[in-house]
């Protein structure tokens, strides 16, 4: 594994990386890294999702079309080169000078994933901080094709804190895709026992149910 993230990288350097969205040969003028004129055109601005008990959330866009298709191709297909562009993306939700705390993975999911993908987008953000504070117990099932209640019940006490030293002030969790908002609870819940508040929670995609209730941010907000 050491040795496939270099190659990677000179890869991408070599060779322009399809776009993330549709997969289309890259455009030398392209308007943003990673996306075809026609995929960047089509990301979704950013929006509210309110779900019961969990931290003020929001989302870049919901869990379809250009930005879905890129977060999978980045996480289970390979495309480390989408890292940098999904980051960016992610970034116009987190303000300057944040401390933003990566969602934890199971430890076997993040193997068979060559590393932590939420982690990686993390370091990413330029303008943020990133502190890997938490971890899965084992045992922790995956969460998918689990309702509600049975992902509930999967993370309850689930989520650990690596308590560091100087713990920071607020702070922002960072997930890739928010369902029932179960996994954000139990970070924040985590959080809060060791004393570090949770100022908000950013994702990638919604998948929530679409009869939750989304807003635009107010200016400011992103």
């Amino acid at each position: 594994m050491a040795l496939r993230e270099p190659a990677s990288a000179l890869l991408d350097l070599l060779l322009p990386a399809a776009c993330g969205g549709c997969g289309a040969p890259p455009a030398r003028d392209g308007p943003r890294p990673g996306w075809c004129p026609e995929c960047a055109a089509a990301l979704p601005g950013p929006h509210r999702v309110v779900l019961p008990e969990a931290p003020v959330l929001y989302a870049a866009g919901r869990y379809t079309g250009p930005l879905r298709a890129a977060l999978l191709g980045y996480k289970e297909r390979g495309r480390r080169d989408l890292g940098r562009p999904l980051a960016a993306v992610l970034g116009e939700l987190v303000p300057a000078g944040a401390v933003v705390v990566p969602a934890p993975s199971r430890p076997a999911a993040a193997r068979a994933r060559g590393g932590d993908h939420v982690r990686r987008l993390c370091t990413r953000i330029g303008h943020a901080e990133a502190w890997p504070l938490l971890g899965l117990r084992r045992g922790t099932r995956d969460s998918l094709g689990l309702d509600a209640a049975a992902r509930a019940a999967n993370l309850a006490r689930a989520v650990h804190v690596r308590s560091p030293e100087n713990p920071p002030g607020a702070v922002v969790l960072v997930d890739d895709v928010v369902t029932t908002g179960a996994m954000l609870r139990a970070c924040a819940r985590a959080l809060a026992e060791v004393g570090i508040p949770v100022a908000g929670a950013v994702v990638l995609c919604d998948a929530s149910s679409r009869t939750d209730r989304r807003h635009r941010p107010a200016p400011g907000q992103r």
